[in-house]
């Protein structure tokens, strides 16, 4: 796994989702510090990563980060920032709302990269059908 891309000094940075990613999504918003099962495949990979050199940015929609911060350190989750931004003010000296990432980890992705619109269309029902068996599964929560 590379630390970083060529001609890039800083550390590659993982953007990774919580509701779906990190913690089993339940289909549902179930309110602040309602939280799905802890996925571990995602814990063994930020792990592989952090070995790597990577910085893990845990990067959600949630307002509640302290909770969110309470079950990855409760569950073992190798989090350097939550919420945050690392490197963006050195680079460019604003504040965005989107993070800036080298790689996303995210429940809800579609990347869209030599996929025709057909192809992409399958892609995004697929998420569809499986957040309704979710919230099946889960109920309302």
């Amino acid at each position: 796994m590379p630390e970083t891309w060529p001609g890039q000094t800083r550390p590659l940075v993982i953007g990774v989702d919580f509701d779906g990613t990190v913690a089993e999504d339940l289909g549902v918003w179930g309110g602040p510090g309602v939280f799905g099962d802890p996925n571990p495949e995602v814990r063994t990979l930020l792990y592989e990563l952090r070995t790597a050199g990577w910085v893990i940015v845990l990067w959600s929609c949630r307002g509640d980060v302290e909770r969110m911060q309470q079950f990855c350190e409760a569950h073992d989750f190798p989090i350097d920032y939550y919420n945050e931004n690392p490197y963006w003010h050195e680079e460019r000296g604003d504040n965005p709302a989107k993070l800036k990432g080298d790689i996303y980890l995210d429940d809800k992705a579609v990347n869209p990269v030599g996929l025709t619109a057909v192809e992409l269309s399958d892609r995004i029902a697929e998420l569809i059908n499986a957040r309704h068996e979710r919230i099946e599964e889960h109920g309302n929560r």
